[in-house]
């Protein structure tokens, strides 16, 4: 009977233990997959593939709801490069430019 006892025990230590890994591991996880898209991105476009203009709203969405879920530096960079590659790839006008040069540099600041 100790023998079975501590067999169970050992698989409810197990278990729990598993539980808490998995539930303290889900924000970094669900963050890193919404990321991903935009990581992608941003890696193709310092290659030979700039980002197209009408990606730009879809990544920085991305990237936003990224940092809601997990406030990391690398996905503040990532939005900073974000605003400014858009500043860069469009042709707007200057206080359209403004701000998007303000969030990136707040982007930039905040990583």
């Amino acid at each position: 009977m100790t023998n079975r006892f501590k067999r169970l025990f050992v698989l409810t230590l197990v278990a729990g233990l598993a539980t808490a890994v998995v539930f303290l591991s889900y924000p970094r996880f669900t963050s890193s997959l919404t990321y991903l898209p935009v990581e992608a991105a941003l890696k193709r476009n310092w290659g030979d593939y700039p980002i197209k203009k009408n990606q730009f709203p879809v990544l920085i969405g991305f990237a936003k709801k990224a940092i809601r879920k997990l406030d990391l530096g690398r996905y503040w960079q990532g939005l900073g490069w974000l605003y400014y590659l858009q500043l860069n790839a469009a042709n707007i006008n200057a206080a359209e430019g403004k701000k998007l040069l303000s969030l990136s540099q707040e982007a930039f600041e905040r990583s």
